[in-house]
C-alpha cells in the first residue's frame, strides 16, 4: 500500500461518515450538498504543532496528506456584506455512537 492509498483510506473513513450537511449564503439554501465531495490528490502541509494533541500524526513539520469532503466553490460575489453558514455532522455508530459536529458562520464585506 503506497502512503497516499494509506492517508486516502484514512480521509475516506472520516468522510463516509458524514450523515448532515447544510450550507446557506444569505439565507439560501444550497440543495443537495452531498453532491459536491471531492477528494485530493497528495499535497505537503506543516500542521501548527498545537495540533499533536488532537492528532498525533501531525509533526509540526513538513508532511504528506490527503483532502476528501464537501466543498463550495462560489462565483464572484457582489459587492456588500455576505452571511455564509455551514453545518455538518458525522455518526460513528461503531465507536459507541459517538457524533461529531461542526456549525459555523461567517460574515464577510466584499470590496466593490
Amino acid at each position: 500500500q503506497s502512503l497516499e492509498e494509506f492517508l486516502r483510506e484514512g480521509a475516506l473513513f472520516f468522510i463516509h461518515h458524514a450523515t448532515e450537511l447544510e450550507f446557506h449564503i444569505d439565507g439560501l439554501e444550497l440543495h443537495n450538498p452531498f453532491d459536491f465531495r471531492a477528494t485530493s490528490d497528495m499535497f505537503t502541509f506543516v500542521g501548527h504543532p498545537s495540533l499533536t494533541g488532537w492528532d498525533p500524526c501531525i509533526t509540526g513539520t513538513a508532511q504528506q496528506g490527503v483532502c476528501d469532503g464537501y466543498w463550495i466553490m462560489l462565483a464572484p460575489l457582489t459587492p456588500g456584506v455576505h452571511t455564509l453558514y455551514a453545518r455538518g455532522r458525522l455518526d460513528f455508530p461503531e465507536f459507541g455512537n459517538f457524533s461529531f459536529e461542526s456549525e459555523v458562520t461567517y460574515t464577510i464585506n466584499v470590496l466593490p
